[in-house]
């Protein structure tokens, strides 16, 4: 029997197109000659030397197309080449079926994030507590080699999943630059305890650790009552003057001080919105319960005859 033909070799490759995760993998596909018969297989990774698979894949009587499978195949990361073709049993060579640059990716996404509120630093540190009106900026970034398939974000407020673009909260993901941002602004939709998980997909369907954290969004101001202890409209500035009070604080990030300050005003004004952090404001005891504080002033500085206010904030 004159034959010149090789066989034809054909690879199933459905499944490992894009990024495979597997170490091992385990080829399959299909052979035909029409005289003499397919005789050997053969392929190769990465350029190694050809194995030989005589013997293991039964070849039938006639003409046709008999099924091959390959069990197994060691792979490497990152880009891999497989190559397969058939020999009949009159040495003649198919062609060869190249698979060229199939990723491999054996790595999980890891997540990493930053927190800033309003225009402060960006931190690796979570705030616990956000204001009224305080925005806290998450802006997270995936680490992966070889694309990012997804960034999900679920977000809970008092144990509810909350969407994106809902209760003062947003996500945005860019997988194509493995970042993404979470917004979250304090008000009164927000106002309560929130929870977050961050899960990133890469390209070959691994999905890495899971990142949680939770802040809680406090709206409500806390109160204070003050009083003179001694009950006296006009005070000896070189004695000792002693003021006490009560907090009451319900927002639920506690109290983090009590502030007081003396300054001249017009008779009648009882309120002062200056910002407390400012140098003119002075630290009061608070008591370990954080519901009392008091106060021994030290008002000799003040002018003598001259109408003061005396200043207490929480």
């Amino acid at each position: 029997i004159i034959d010149t033909n090789g066989p034809t070799v054909s690879v199933d490759s459905s499944d490992i197109e894009g990024i495979c995760n597997a170490r091992t993998y385990t080829f399959t596909g299909s052979w035909s000659e029409d005289v003499t018969r397919t005789a050997e297989l053969y392929y190769s990774v990465n350029g190694t030397e050809p194995a030989k698979e005589s013997g293991k894949y039964p070849v039938t009587k006639y003409a046709g197309q008999t099924n091959w499978r390959i069990e197994n195949v060691a792979i490497t990361e990152g880009a891999n080449t497989f190559e397969f073709w058939g020999k009949d049993k009159n040495g003649n060579e198919s062609a060869h079926v190249k698979m060229e640059d199939v990723m491999v990716d054996f790595a999980e996404p890891v997540v990493s994030l930053t927190y800033k509120v309003g225009d402060g630093e960006a931190t690796s540190s979570v705030p616990l507590y956000i204001a009224n009106g305080a925005v806290l900026t998450v802006k997270g970034t995936v680490t992966e080699s070889n694309g990012v398939k997804a960034v999900n974000v679920t977000a809970k407020k008092g144990g509810s999943v909350i969407t994106s673009g809902s209760n003062g909260y947003s996500v945005e993901t860019n997988p194509e630059s493995k970042t993404f941002t979470i917004t979250l602004t304090g008000g009164n939709e927000s106002s309560g305890e929130w929870s977050f998980d961050v899960e990133a997909e890469d390209k070959a369907n691994r999905t890495g650790e899971t990142v949680s954290f939770g802040v809680n969004v406090d709206t409500e101001k806390p109160s204070i009552t003050a009083k003179n202890d001694a009950g006296k409209e006009y005070i000896d500035r070189n004695a000792t003057n002693k003021y006490s009070g009560r907090i009451t604080e319900t927002g639920g990030s506690g109290i983090k001080g009590v502030y007081w300050k003396a300054e001249k005003h017009p008779a009648g004004e009882t309120t002062d919105t200056s910002d407390i952090a400012s140098a003119s404001w002075q630290a009061c005891a608070v008591d370990a319960t954080l519901t009392g504080w008091s106060l021994k002033a030290d008002l000799s500085t003040l002018e003598e005859g001259e109408e003061y206010r005396i200043f207490f904030a929480a």
